[in-house]
């Protein structure tokens, strides 16, 4: 597995064109399919892409049921600082709203050991995109759905970077 690492790694540093790839070996190639660990490495190698068209897929990751792929997907995200503001905002809302949705399931079932398990792999790499998306320093869960509904519509804060 290093050397697919070391490929992912590589592709990394090459932008759009790497960001493709990764996305294909991530979405396509089944022979990783067992490979959480080097599946969750390649997106955030996408995210080193800096390429912003992957906003979107990232975003819808999620939600997905492999926490790995979750945490994957916000460290990509948290290098997205300078995307335009649109996929930013986008970015911002989902990234809130799923945080404070698992810090409220760990609440209300703290014996539930599923819902234990994927904050703790969730939730640092999901307030580090918040930060890195946003430059706000909050650390709570919940307040960052309170900072995403204060904050929602101020156009200033959403504009491309830019600009």
């Amino acid at each position: 597995m290093k050397i697919w690492e070391s490929a992912a790694r590589s592709l990394g540093q090459l932008g759009a064109p790497g960001a493709h790839d990764l996305w294909q070996i991530f979405s396509k190639t089944k022979k990783f399919r067992d490979e959480a660990d080097f599946l969750k490495l390649c997106l955030v190698e996408i995210g080193t892409t800096k390429d912003y068209t992957k906003t979107a897929v990232l975003i819808d990751l999620l939600d997905s049921s492999e926490f790995l792929y979750i945490a994957g997907a916000a460290e990509a995200l948290a290098q997205f600082g300078d995307a335009p503001g649109k996929q930013r905002r986008t970015a911002v809302e989902a990234l809130s709203k799923l945080v404070s949705q698992y810090y409220e399931n760990i609440q209300s079932a703290p014996s539930d050991e599923e819902s234990q398990r994927k904050y703790r792999i969730c939730s640092q790499p999901m307030i580090k995109a918040l930060t890195a998306l946003t430059g706000q320093k909050i650390v709570r869960p919940l307040e960052w759905t309170a900072w995403w509904n204060d904050n929602k519509n101020k156009s200033e804060l959403w504009q491309d970077k830019d600009e």
